[in-house]
């Protein structure tokens, strides 16, 4: 059964990598024949693919939503037919056919993603021995022309801060901007140009690897995220088998759609903090106490999220376990700090941007937002992040005061920490949610696996041409509620049948 979905899943993958170049138009034609041309504009679509200068409108994002559902549907009938079979032989296939579905998505263009292009700026930035926290793209522009006073940008609907240059900026900027003629392509497709990186040192470091070899390759930058996506699935192996459950049940990261598509196919270094965070997991679990701190704190220093198991860790608490945090910590930010002296403010100026500005998807946050708007007329972000803050944190509190009797409910706290952190962000991108993907290999809970297939619809947004997209039900996109309203209701189930959800999964590992 898995030989066979293996290929079939293989051939899927390789539609979606097809579909990211066009399909040629010949048999865009004959596809339009045998659909008695009922879907004819959606049919030649495919002939576009999704470069980044074709139009969003223009793009078969309705039939590779569709592929991918096909996808989703394999996968949740496959976990059914794995989760009982302990079969050790079938732990290899899964493990190959794993690794062959990344590399088939691995050469497809981009879909819907331009995140990877900051990612070869930071480190080109970075080789050539500029801080990439000092200086935002869109101050190349502001320097080249001379621009003194604040520029509002009609193009990004943003506006651009005018800023006095040093002798070294200037020095600097003009190294940066001989970078970007190189590959100016590359340079225009940044995305939010106007903020320094977000991204912590870790990750800077990381991005730096690909670059020695080719500062302006996406395939070499891809392979860096999928051998820590396959490095993520060795671990949850050896964490299976520490817990005496079916090591098969890695399948359920290892072949998630949602998955491959957001590191294989999309490029989105979360593999990158995830797998530290596994391993920080693995080595606590193991007590490897000293090893467990470092690799959170590198897990933190590739994505803050990380640090929201800090409390879970620290019980027993151990100076000596917070020092090795804090220390590692302070060993990769300083020389960020003195880099071109950039210092604490301009290091942390992405970050506080992304914090008070940025809301995309959400789901709870969204409800409190559009209540703020709707019964105090208060429209900033802020006041409903801080309230998310504050909630987050409650339930953070709840959850650590627990009572613990076994390791696997540490990992279980560990889950509900992430997945509750994925609920209460203002940010629901569907990259996000692949942090609570491995969880679910030991904690299978229908109702999280189910979210993932949901959260691609969000890609929708990208067609303005379509009518859902404009539709809003309370004051939030008609969309969120189709992506959420599903999934809290299952979550609701799940949890007012708590002892039978329990019973379920404890039989599904059994």
């Amino acid at each position: 059964m898995v030989k066979i979905l293996g290929f079939i899943f293989s051939l899927f993958y390789a539609l979606i990598t097809w579909l990211s170049f066009g399909i040629p138009l010949k048999i865009c034609t004959f596809f339009d024949k045998l659909t008695f041309q009922k879907f004819t504009p959606q049919i030649f679509e495919m002939n576009n693919g999704f470069y980044y200068d074709v139009s969003n409108n223009d793009m078969p994002t309705g039939i590779m939503l569709s592929v991918l559902g096909f996808c989703f549907i394999l996968y949740f009938c496959l976990i059914k037919k794995v989760k009982n079979n302990i079969e050790k032989g079938l732990l290899k296939w899964i493990i190959g056919f794993a690794i062959l579905f990344r590399i088939i998505l691995l050469p497809g263009i981009l879909i819907h993603e331009n995140d990877i292009y900051r990612y070869l700026w930071d480190a080109q930035s970075s080789v050539e021995g500029i801080n990439p926290f000092k200086y935002a793209p869109s101050d190349l522009f502001m320097y080249e022309y001379n621009i003194q006073s604040n520029y509002y940008d009609d193009a990004n609907e943003v506006t651009l801060k005018s800023k006095k240059f040093s002798l070294d900026d200037k020095s600097r900027l003009n190294k940066l901007i001989r970078l970007r003629d190189q590959k100016s392509v590359f340079f225009n497709r940044i995305g939010h140009w106007q903020v320094p990186t977000i991204y912590p040192p870790v990750t800077q470091i990381l991005f730096m690897l690909p670059a020695f070899i080719n500062p302006h390759s996406l395939i070499l930058m891809k392979i860096l995220f999928i051998l820590f996506d396959i490095g993520t699935i060795f671990i949850l192996i050896a964490l299976l088998r520490h817990f005496n459950q079916n090591p098969n049940l890695s399948l359920i990261y290892a072949w998630s759609p949602l998955v491959l598509f957001e590191f294989s196919n999309r490029g989105h270094y979360d593999s990158i903090p995830i797998f530290w965070t596994m391993l920080a997991i693995y080595f606590f679990i193991i007590k490897k106490q000293s090893l467990s701190f470092c690799a959170l704190a590198l897990a933190a220093l590739s994505k803050f999220f990380a640090g929201v198991l800090l409390p879970f860790f620290m019980r027993p608490f151990k100076l000596r376990t917070i020092f090795i945090f804090g220390a590692t910590f302070i060993l990769f930010y300083l020389p960020y700090l003195f880099w071109n002296q950039t210092g604490f403010a301009g290091v942390f100026e992405g970050l506080g941007t992304y914090n008070k500005e940025w809301a995309y998807n959400g789901s709870i946050f969204a409800l409190i937002h559009i209540g703020f708007k709707k019964f105090f007329n208060i429209h900033s972000l802020m006041p409903a992040k801080i309230t998310c803050g504050g909630i987050y944190l409650i339930f953070l509190f709840y959850v650590y005061k627990t009572k613990i009797q076994s390791p696997l409910q540490t990992l279980h706290q560990c889950f509900l920490a992430i997945a509750g952190l994925f609920i209460i962000n203002p940010v629901g991108d569907p990259w996000y949610y692949c942090w609570v993907i491995p969880f679910l290999c030991f904690f299978p809970y229908r109702s999280w696996l189910f979210l993932s297939s949901l959260l691609p619809l969000s890609y929708l947004n990208f067609h303005s041409d379509l009518t859902i997209v404009d539709i809003k039900w309370g004051g939030i996109s008609a969309l969120s509620w189709i992506i959420y309203l599903p999934f809290f209701i299952y979550l609701c189930k799940e949890i007012v049948f708590k002892s039978t959800t329990e019973a379920k999964i404890k039989e599904d590992l059994s």
